[in-house]
């Protein structure tokens, strides 16, 4: 549907818009100098709907495509995605022209300095204010609340109407008074490279060497995070998003121990919402996938003791602002009294395989990648594999860099049953094609292959359905995975995303592939959407 409202951040914007040319009233500049633009909805067609954003001293309109699967084309220029919610797009020369971030449009023309546009901000905005009202008004300069009116929150200048207040506290661009420039975010970054070298000076290696066991060994637990407001600012996901994940933790609580992690002002919440086989626990948590921030529990060599490796995350990247998830794999080994170690790679939990007899699979895009490991060459990570994991052969896939968020981890694509075996995701022929080519990419590389026994790769494939199958609104990258499962002891959890035909026949699959244990389906349709599932929500915990 079109946007109801366009919103500029730190300019005046208009309740103004005209039915019948289709056109948002824009004011740019400072609010006393306003300078008024429109823009203007110029159609729909198979693709998505088309505006043309009239710039001053811009000369020809841009042409923006709002495509039907949420991303954003713009005539000349190339897109490609930082994340689930976050994707830019360059000119020819690699300038960035644009960031987009969920309903957040950030145009860098020149000529103008930056605009950031809000779209249809919606009931999010009203929970929003309604929560932090009083405290903002009472550190606001100017305490006017008048409809209509300019408030200077800190740096940043908002309308203040409920209905049409922008993203003040969530977004990263401020007013400047005079105009409109990029800035220093809210939570300021702390760049990949400066983070990872200081970590890589300071890794000597260690005196001992670990051993990461295979999942389907025995458990002692599975830990979940039930997701908090600032990692999913809306409330109807996040309520749908919470409840999917109390749904799995509620699955893996028929096998195992569940310990579900959440902020502390989420505690009772989160305790109605799972059985008696699930604790809570209080912990700076925000993000839901635990597989990629949480610790990886894994054996010490020198006395076969349990210990836990911190993956230094690093938000896939450096995608996304901080929200204090890079501390959630040391708080949860305090918890749990075991010993922390940082690994001498990053990555993420989700971005690699073992199968417990020295191989592991992962796709290079992952993690041969500047903005987790710069400067390490595959050689360098595949000797951290060695030390840290128990690893003696990696067998790469290609992956795809930049398609969203995680860079295509390995657990959506391939996964090993035991050794020698692995599960292939299929790829509909009608997806994406960049996603066709990385599956078929996979399996090529995976039928030559051979672990490190010496064995040749057995494939077992598992029809994945199309993403758009999944009912209801997608937000941009969504993951509808089977080969995304988790095993517990004594079953395995499955999801289920309601497309029929294809939920039942990954069922017999698996009930094929894993004859001694019961499986499992949980619906879900909001964690694929988000760009997840099953595997990348939980972290089991390994008997050891």
């Amino acid at each position: 549907m079109l946007p109801r409202q366009v919103l500029l951040k730190g300019m005046q914007s208009s309740r103004y818009y005209n039915s019948d040319s289709k056109t948002f009233r824009l004011g740019l500049g400072d609010p006393s100098n306003v300078q008024w633009t429109e823009m203007s909805y110029r159609g729909k067609d198979k693709h998505g709907w088309t505006f043309s954003l009239n710039l001053p001293n811009m000369g020809q309109p841009i042409p923006l495509t709002w495509l039907k699967d949420n991303n954003v084309a713009v005539d000349g220029m190339s897109a490609s995605r930082l994340s689930n919610n976050n994707f830019k797009l360059q000119d020819p020369n690699g300038q960035i022209m644009a960031v987009f971030t969920s309903h957040t449009m950030s145009l860098r023309p020149s000529s103008v300095g930056t605009l950031q546009i809000n779209m249809d901000l919606g009931p999010m905005f009203d929970h929003y204010l309604d929560k932090h009202r009083e405290e903002e008004k009472s550190t606001n300069e100017q305490g006017n609340w008048s409809g209509g009116s300019y408030q200077n929150w800190g740096q940043t200048w908002v309308i203040a109407s409920r209905r049409q207040t922008l993203l003040a506290m969530l977004r990263n661009l401020v007013y400047k008074r005079g105009g409109i420039a990029s800035c220093t975010p809210l939570r300021a970054k702390v760049s990949t490279e400066a983070r990872l070298s200081s970590t890589a000076s300071s890794a000597q290696p260690p005196k001992t060497k670990f051993y990461m066991p295979p999942e389907w060994t025995r458990h002692s637990q599975t830990i979940t995070v039930w997701p908090d407001f600032a990692s999913i600012p809306d409330e109807a996901i996040l309520r749908d998003a919470r409840s999917e994940i109390s749904a799995i933790s509620n699955a893996i609580a028929r096998f195992e121990p569940v310990t579900m992690y959440t902020k502390p002002q989420n505690l009772e919440k989160a305790r109605d919402t799972v059985s008696e086989n699930v604790t809570v626990r209080p912990l700076e948590a925000s993000q839901l996938w635990v597989r990629d921030t949480g610790p990886i529990i894994v054996k010490n060599l020198s006395d076969d003791s349990r210990a836990g490796l911190s993956l230094s995350f690093n938000y896939w990247g450096d995608k996304l602002e901080s929200q204090g998830d890079e501390e959630v794999a040391s708080g949860i080994l305090n918890d749990m009294g075991v010993e922390v170690f940082t690994a001498g790679f990053r990555a993420e939990g989700g971005g690699f395989e073992v199968d417990g007899q020295g191989t592991l699979l992962a796709t290079e895009s992952a993690i041969i990648n500047p903005n987790r490991n710069p400067g390490l060459s595959k050689s360098d990570i595949e000797a951290q594999f060695k030390i840290y994991l128990g690893i003696d052969k990696t067998i790469w896939l290609r992956g795809i860099k930049g398609y969203e968020m995680t860079d295509y981890h390995i657990d959506a694509l391939a996964r090993f049953i035991s050794p020698g075996k692995v599960l292939l995701g299929r790829i509909p022929e009608t997806a994406d094609k960049v996603l066709v080519e990385a599956y078929q990419e996979a399996r090529e590389t995976l039928e030559s292959a051979t672990d490190a026994s010496g064995n040749q790769i057995e494939i077992i494939e598992v029809a994945e359905p199309h993403p758009k199958e999944l009912r209801g609104e997608h937000f941009f990258e969504t993951v509808a995975s089977y080969a995304n499962y988790l095993l517990v002891n004594g079953g395995i959890i499955i999801p289920r995303f309601g497309v029929g035909k294809a939920d039942d026949d990954a069922l017999e699959l698996f009930k094929r592939c894993f004859p001694d244990r019961e499986v499992v389906q949980v619906d879900i349709n909001t964690v694929p959407k988000l760009g997840g599932g099953i595997h990348c929500s939980t972290q089991q915990v390994p008997l050891i």
